[in-house]
């Protein structure tokens, strides 16, 4: 997803960062057997192949967005798809004042 960075489960050399279980619980109960659409940005796919895209369910709720605004995923601005940064940059804000998700950890 375009926007932003959730913790990582497990990595190379790495262990499971804080709140990665829950930020991949609330994911999957969020679009599972749910009808999504994507948005792309100027870019399409990134330089794995992997598909770029800003992802809605049912058309009206915005994923990337609600990840960022719920603590689940920080923002992450990586040009030149940017169409929604500042949108992201102030749902994170919020999400950091109110110590939640991820913004929680000590």
């Amino acid at each position: 997803m375009i926007g932003l960075n959730t913790p990582e489960l497990k990595g190379r050399n790495q262990e499971k960062e804080f709140y990665a279980e829950e930020a991949k619980k609330f994911l999957a109960d969020l679009i599972y057997q749910k009808e999504i659409r994507l948005e792309f940005d100027v870019e399409h796919k990134d330089k794995y192949g992997r598909t770029l895209a800003y992802v809605y369910v049912f058309d009206t709720l915005f994923v990337n967005e609600l990840l960022i605004a719920k603590g689940y995923a920080q923002k992450m601005r990586i040009p030149p798809n940017t169409k929604y940064a500042s949108q992201f940059a102030a749902r994170e804000q919020m999400a950091k004042a109110r110590k939640i998700g991820i913004w929680q950890k000590p």
